[in-house]
């Protein structure tokens, strides 16, 4: 796991955050940054992971945040992809545009309110060491 020492550019909080790869649900990748939020003033800004730990700062992580929505993501996406199966099966001589209409929309609704969900609610949590 990788340990970073930020500093969040609107109010300027200084912690150090580990990125657990594979299991963020507070922030968003963007090469060797992150687009997440800050532990402090909860405003989303953009943070560069490539900078070295500082010591004697609070550490803060995504972890337990993650596994308090996670079942809030599986639930839909298995419920999205019954959905599909079921009702392309009974679509196929109408077209395109009723396929679209009838399963594909409504199952990527499915699938991305509870990921907006989860990334508005969840927050940097810290880690007492």
């Amino acid at each position: 796991m990788t340990i970073s020492g930020l500093a969040c550019p609107r109010c300027k909080y200084r912690f150090n955050y580990e990125f657990i790869p594979g299991a963020s649900a507070t922030s968003v990748r963007l090469g060797h940054k992150r687009y997440m939020r800050c532990p402090k003033c909860g405003r989303w800004a953009v943070f560069d992971l490539s900078k070295n730990r500082v010591s004697g700062l609070p550490t803060y992580s995504d972890s337990k945040a993650f596994a308090r929505y996670a079942p809030l993501l599986i639930a839909p996406l298995f419920a999205w992809a019954v959905f599909l199966v079921l009702i392309s099966n009974s679509l196929i001589g109408y077209g395109t545009a009723a396929i679209l209409a009838v399963s594909i929309i409504p199952a990527v609704l499915l699938a991305t309110i509870p990921v907006l969900f989860v990334m508005k609610k969840a927050r940097p949590v810290r880690i007492n060491r």
